[in-house]
């Protein structure tokens, strides 16, 4: 005869999955933190520093590495791997840093007149950072030969990668 459990009893296997997941979120919870400690835009969102202007979610910055003259970063404050983790509020603040950064830009150099926009989206696709940003590349007639095709035609880098 099966004995009735009482209420505050806790099924056994219930508590065993509980605890395990528990666990699991606790190494998760760690391995982010180790991932933000490292990570370059994460200790420039503390600081502020770099930051040549902001929103709620984004901030704009020129690039340490840029591939041309005055070339962007609009990056999350919140440490997210990809474009996709941003939050869709996120994604309407986006071209507010692009119009005011490109008018920056074209305030200093009236030779800008175009720009092209970039994401690498995970390793495969080239991203080095793991942390949600996006490339503003001002763009300057004759800067390239032939422009057709925008980004598969872009030029070497100013800088070294």
């Amino acid at each position: 005869m099966s004995r009735k459990r009482k209420q505050s009893e806790i099924d056994p296997d219930i508590a065993e999955a509980a605890d395990m997941n528990m666990a699991h979120m606790i190494a998760v919870s760690k391995a982010r933190a180790k991932e933000r400690e490292e990570c370059v835009f994460c200790g420039l969102v503390e600081t502020k520093k770099r930051f040549i202007l902001d929103t709620k979610h984004l901030f704009l910055m020129k690039d340490a590495f840029p591939v041309v003259h005055d070339h962007l970063l609009i990056v999350s404050k919140e440490h997210l791997p990809g474009c996709l983790d941003l939050p869709d509020v996120a994604w309407l603040e986006i071209p507010e840093l692009i119009k005011a950064g490109l008018g920056m830009v074209k305030l200093y150099d009236p030779s800008v007149e175009s720009f092209n926009l970039g994401h690498n989206s995970g390793i495969i696709a080239g991203q080095t950072v793991m942390h949600c940003h996006f490339h503003l590349f001002p763009r300057r007639k004759g800067d390239v030969k032939n422009p057709r095709g925008g980004i598969r035609n872009f030029k070497k880098p100013i800088v070294p990668y």
